[in-house]
C-alpha cells in the first residue's frame, strides 16, 4: 500500500468514525443557526424563570439566609455571574441580589407576571427546541392540533424546569449530608472532605442532567429511538454541559474583575453560554440519532405520500427521502398523559404559590 493510500484509507476511517458522522448531521441541518433560534428565547425565558422561582423561594425560605446562599450558589452554576446571594448596598457589582428581591413587598405581583411571560416566552423556546431537535433526528415537522402541542411543549418545559430544581437540590442535599457525616468523624476540614465535596459537586448534576438530556431526546424527536441509543447522546450532553457551567463560571468571576466588562459580564456570558449550549443540546441529539442509526432502529416520522415507506439509506433532516406516515403526538398516549399531568402540576404550583405570596404580603398590611 502506498502512502497516498493510506493517507486515504486514514482520512476514509476518520470521516466514518461516529464523531465525524456526528458533525456532518449536525451541519447538514445547519445547527449552529437553529442553536441561535434556541438561545434566543431561551434568553428571554430565563428572566421569568428567575422571577417565578425567586418569589416561590422567598415564600417558602423567608428567613434561611444560608440555605438560600447554598441554592443561589447551585443556580449560579446555570446561569454564572447572574444572582448574588446578600443585598447590593454598598456593593459596585452588576447582578440580581436575593436578599432585595425577596424583601420586596411586590413579589406576588412579580411572580404572577412572571408566570405569564414564562408562558409566553417558554413555549416560543420549546418550539424552536422541538423544531430543531427533530431536525437532527430526520423528522418533518408537519404541526398538528395547535393545543396539543402547547400542551405538550409546556410539559417539556416543565420537565426542564424540574430537572434544574432537582439538580440545585440534590447538590445542596448531598453536600449538606456529607458534611454533617464528615463533622460525626471530625474530618470535615480535611483533605477527604474537599475531595468528596468536589466530587459530589460534579457527579450529582452530571447524573441529574444526563437523565434531563435524556428526557428531552425521549420527548422532542418525533422519533421511535430505543432508551438504550438516546442514553449515549444523553452522556455526551451531560458531560459536555458540566464542562461549559464550569468555565462559564470561571469567566464570569475573571470577567467581573475587568472594569471595562464589568457592567455587561454577566448578560454577555449568559448569552455565550445559552448558544453554546443550544450547539451542545443538538450535538449531543446528533450523537444519539447516528447512534439508533448504526443499529438500525432510527425511524423519523414524516408526512405520507401514497403510502410509500421511509428509504432504508441514511436519513439526514433535508436529504431526500420518501416520507411515511406521522403518528402524531397521541400515538404515545403515555407520553401525552404524562405531558398533560406535569402541565396541571406546574400551573397548580405557580398559583399556590403566588397564593401564598399575596396571604403573607396582607397580613404584614394588617399588622
Amino acid at each position: 500500500m502506498t502512502v497516498k493510500e493510506r493517507v486515504a484509507a486514514v482520512v476514509a476511517a476518520v470521516k466514518g468514525s461516529h464523531p465525524m458522522r456526528t458533525y456532518d448531521r449536525y451541519t447538514s441541518v445547519r445547527g449552529n443557526v437553529l442553536a441561535g433560534g434556541i438561545a434566543y428565547f431561551a434568553f428571554f425565558s430565563l428572566f421569568p424563570a428567575l422571577a417565578v422561582g425567586l418569589s416561590i423561594l422567598g415564600t417558602l425560605l423567608r428567613g434561611r439566609d444560608e440555605l438560600i446562599e447554598r441554592i443561589v450558589e447551585g443556580v449560579n452554576s446555570y446561569v454564572p455571574g447572574l444572582l448574588h446571594p446578600g443585598s447590593a448596598s454598598g456593593v459596585d457589582q452588576p447582578g440580581i441580589y436575593v436578599q432585595d428581591w425577596l424583601s420586596s413587598d411586590v413579589l406576588g405581583v412579580v411572580a404572577s407576571v412572571g408566570v405569564v411571560t414564562l408562558l409566553v416566552s417558554g413555549l416560543g423556546w420549546m418550539d424552536a427546541l422541538r423544531q430543531s431537535v427533530r431536525a437532527v433526528f430526520g423528522d418533518e415537522d408537519a404541526g398538528g392540533n395547535i393545543v396539543v402541542v402547547k400542551i405538550y411543549d409546556l410539559g417539556v418545559l416543565i420537565v426542564i424546569g424540574l430537572g434544574v430544581v432537582v439538580s440545585v437540590l440534590s447538590v445542596v442535599a448531598s453536600v449538606a449530608a456529607t458534611d454533617f457525616l464528615l463533622a460525626q468523624v471530625d474530618l470535615d476540614h480535611s483533605a477527604v472532605s474537599y475531595v468528596l465535596l468536589r466530587g459530589l459537586g460534579i457527579v450529582v448534576p452530571l447524573v441529574v442532567d444526563t437523565a434531563m438530556f435524556v428526557a428531552v431526546f425521549r420527548l422532542m424527536p418525533g422519533a421511535d429511538v430505543p432508551l438504550r441509543d438516546l442514553l449515549s447522546g444523553a452522556v455526551v450532553g451531560g458531560v459536555g454541559l458540566g464542562i461549559l457551567k464550569q468555565v462559564g463560571t470561571l469567566v464570569a468571576s475573571r470577567s467581573a474583575e475587568n472594569p471595562f466588562l464589568k457592567a455587561a459580564a454577566g448578560i454577555v456570558v449568559i448569552l455565550i453560554l445559552m448558544n453554546l449550549i443550544g450547539r451542545l443540546v443538538l450535538f449531543a441529539a446528533a450523537w444519539a440519532a447516528e447512534h439508533a442509526e448504526d443499529r438500525g432502529t432510527l425511524h423519523p416520522h414524516a408526512a405520507a405520500e401514497d403510502g410509500a415507506e421511509a428509504e432504508p439509506e441514511r436519513v439526514f433532516a433535508g436529504a431526500h427521502r420518501t416520507p411515511r406516515p406521522r403518528r402524531g403526538l397521541l400515538a404515545d398516549p403515555v407520553t401525552y398523559a404524562g405531558a398533560l399531568f406535569l402541565g396541571a402540576l406546574g400551573t397548580g404550583a405557580a398559583l399556590a404559590a403566588r397564593k401564598a405570596t399575596g396571604a403573607r404580603v396582607l397580613l404584614r398590611r394588617r399588622r
